[in-house]
């Protein structure tokens, strides 16, 4: 579960290393935290040295990975290490983005489907 304040690591080629989440999309007052595949907002907190990302420039980006524990249909439980993020640029082109792990198949079941052709593998 990813809550607001928490801290993400990234796993694609934009040259973000690490991002806070400061806002979770399509969650009502009650509903604080976010799982695999939700839509968040986040502000950069650590780059590499590139020109591409600037410090504390906010950017939307969706939970590829969750440290919590999360249950498919085929009642199996999968829980990854570390919670990251895949993030998604503003002009919606997807070409030039790379994941460097395998995506969980459920993100491509959360409206996401340009995603997963940017991995290596699905699982």
């Amino acid at each position: 579960m990813i809550f607001i304040e928490t801290k993400i690591k990234s796993i694609d080629n934009t040259g973000i290393v690490l991002g806070k989440c400061i806002h979770i999309y399509g969650n009502s007052q009650r509903k604080t935290s976010a799982r695999l595949g939700k839509k968040i907002l986040i502000s950069i907190r650590k780059r590499k040295n590139t020109k591409l990302v600037t410090k504390e420039k906010m950017l939307t980006a969706v939970i590829v990975c969750s440290s919590y524990p999360f249950k498919r249909l085929n009642n199996h439980f999968y829980k990854f290490d570390e919670n990251k993020f895949l993030s998604l640029p503003s002009d919606n082109n997807l070409q030039n983005l790379v994941a460097h792990t395998a995506l969980p198949s459920e993100i491509f079941f959360n409206n996401f489907k340009e995603t997963t052709f940017l991995s290596n593998a699905v699982f």
